[in-house]
Parts: structure tokens; C-alpha cells; sequence
């Protein structure tokens, strides 16, 4: 029996001891992967916003400040500013709320070529579509899928039949940024990890086990894994010393 899991909560080292093989998002690096993408479409600032109970989580503070020193390093100015907490009081309303208010004020001040980063999956319907209103930068979510804030944002009609069909939903979203002035303006991974982690490790676990694939380095990965994702995707270990736990970072795309 082949075991593959996708992504781990519990302590690596002893996942990687009984586990075949571990799979995650690399949380960490997109603090550096999504400043640099955001300058490629040529943002001069970089906002993070986020709330206080975000930001007592490590994985996220960490995150943050590596977006700080990538934008320091990029020589992009970076704010990081905080919204009404939806884990207290009113919910996610007045977060809502301070960003339709918040977003055109920034622009105002920054303008178009601005980045804008939010921390929590109700702000990307927001923050899509102030950025089809407003012109400015959304290089990537929280959770980078086309079907986060996109559809809402974008009121796009997806049937039942196409909801796992990606390329004919970028397509979608391509046109529709296309119509709202926005090409090059936004982007997003062209698959969801919760779409690709399945995906990609079911194909692994029959190779395996019918003898195909006898070596699960990242030579070998890589190219099943751009098959899946139709693009390419970036293993790094997620210690030195574990060979079957890898944290990865998907291309992008630019709609």
C-alpha cells in the first residue's frame, strides 16, 4: 500500500518516517514568489492587509516580513495594514466594509501600478473587484485558484460540468480582464492545490505500484507534476534530511 499525503499538520519528521510520500504548499516562499511576480507586473507598491488573529498565526507573520524584506530587496515599497478582525465582533462585514472603503483611498494616494495582498479568502471577491474597478495589481490570493474571488468578482456563469475544467475558467477570466482593461493586471496559480494535490498523487501511487517510478526525488516529480498542472512546479524539501516531504510553488498565470 502506497501512502501519500497532501498537505501534513502533524509533526514531519514523523510523517516522513511512515509516510511514502508528504506533500504541502510552500506557505513560506510566497513571500518571497508573490512580491517578485507583483513587480514583474510592474508594481512599484505592495499592500498587505490583514487583522490581528491573522497575524499571531507564525506561518502568516513570517510571511509577512518576508514580503517586507523581498519588497525592501525589490526596492517596492510595502505598507502592511490592518482591517476590522472577522474573528471578533460583527464578523466579516466591517472587514468588507474598511476594504471597499480602504482599497480606492490607497490607490488615490500609491496609484495603479499598487499591489494589493489580503491575508483572508472573504477579501479576495473585494479585492478582485475593486482591482477590475480601479486598474490596479492582484498578482495572486491568499488560496491561489482561479475559482477564488474570481467567479464572485467576475460573475462568471460556471456549469456543473466545467467546474473542474480550468482551462475553459482561465479562458473565462482572461476575457472578462480583457474587457475590464485589466490584462496583465491579474494573475493566479491555473489550478488549485486542492484540485492538483489528488490529482498528482494518485498518479504517483499507481506508477509505484505498477512499477513505473522507483524513485520519488524531485527529478523525478517535476515532470509528472507539470503534466497535472500544466505547468511547472517547484519541489524543495521540507527539511534536508527528509527525502519524501516536499513543500511546493506553482508557475502562474497571468490572465
Amino acid at each position: 500500500m502506497i501512502v501519500i499525503t497532501a498537505p501534513i499538520w502533524d509533526d514531519p519528521d514523523m510523517m516522513a518516517k511512515y509516510i511514502d510520500l508528504c506533500l504541502d504548499t510552500d506557505w513560506i516562499k510566497r513571500g518571497i514568489t508573490i512580491p517578485e511576480k507583483a513587480q514583474r507586473m510592474g508594481a512599484k507598491t505592495f499592500i498587505h492587509y490583514s487583522f490581528p488573529t491573522h497575524m499571531a498565526k507564525e506561518v502568516l507573520a513570517k510571511r509577512r516580513d518576508i514580503m517586507k524584506e523581498t519588497c525592501e530587496r525589490l526596492g517596492v515599497k510595502f505598507l502592511a495594514l490592518n482591517t476590522p478582525d472577522p474573528k471578533t465582533g460583527a464578523g466579516s462585514t466591517p472587514m468588507l466594509q474598511f476594504l471597499q472603503e480602504d482599497i480606492p483611498r490607497q490607490i488615490a494616494k500609491y496609484g495603479r501600478d499598487t499591489c494589493i495582498f489580503g491575508t483572508n479568502c472573504p477579501m479576495q471577491d473585494v479585492i478582485i473587484a475593486k482591482a477590475l474597478e480601479l486598474k490596479f495589481i492582484m498578482a495572486e490570493q491568499c488560496c491561489p485558484t482561479p475559482t477564488q474571488g474570481y467567479p464572485a468578482a467576475m460573475e462568471l456563469e460556471i456549469s456543473e460540468q466545467d467546474a473542474g475544467d480550468f482551462d475553459k475558467i482561465n479562458t473565462m477570466i482572461r476575457r472578462k480582464a480583457a474587457e475590464a482593461g485589466c490584462t496583465g493586471r491579474l494573475s493566479t496559480w491555473p489550478v488549485p492545490v486542492g484540485y492538483f494535490f489528488p490529482e498528482f498523487s494518485t498518479e504517483v501511487a499507481m506508477k509505484l505500484i505498477e512499477g513505473e517510478l522507483t524513485d520519488i526525488g524531485i527529478s523525478s516529480l517535476s515532470p509528472m507534476a507539470k503534466e497535472v498542472a500544466g505547468v511547472d512546479v517547484y519541489f524543495e524539501k521540507m527539511k534536508p534530511d527528509l527525502n519524501n516531504y516536499y513543500l511546493i510553488i506553482m508557475d502562474s498565470i497571468i490572465y
